[in-house]
């Protein structure tokens, strides 16, 4: 886990939880305490599950096991695949991105606050960005 602050929590013990149910041998390992790489352990290890991306960064750098990286921006994702490729990448490896749409957070906005109908979004040069169908009486303006 890159950090253990609660959404990380949530997620390691839900998923914790799951896995230990269906037998699976879990060890939870936090950004912070520092990794455990694979040459350490004794037991084989089958998946490497980061959540987030400084875990996602160790994992690159500390297992060949299959990874998957989850809670992590695509634009992250994608960087440090491009940078691991010059370093070591795990034999396979997957994401499930933190991302969300504009249409989605458009609506989340327009539900927390009815009352105003423009909407400023500021995002990074490396982000593609397509513009939302915007809700009904709503302006947007966006910038990089």
């Amino acid at each position: 886990m890159s950090d253990s602050t609660a959404p990380y929590q949530q997620f390691s013990s839900a998923l914790n939880k799951a896995l230990i149910e269906t037998n699976a041998n879990v060890t939870v390992i936090e950004s912070q305490a520092g990794a455990v790489s694979q040459s350490e352990g004794s037991a084989k290890i089958d998946l490497v599950i980061a959540v987030g991306v400084k875990a996602t960064e160790l994992a690159i750098a500390d297992f060949n096991a299959p990874l998957l990286s989850v809670m992590i921006p695509i634009t992250s994702y994608e960087m440090l695949r491009k940078s691991g490729s010059s370093r070591r990448l795990p034999r396979a490896m997957s994401a499930i991105y933190l991302d969300q749409p504009w249409e989605r957070q458009l609506s989340f906005i327009q539900a927390a606050i009815p009352n105003h109908s423009m909407v400023g979004v500021l995002y990074s040069p490396n982000t593609t960005i397509v513009l939302p169908r915007l809700p009904q009486g709503m302006s947007l303006n966006a910038k990089s």
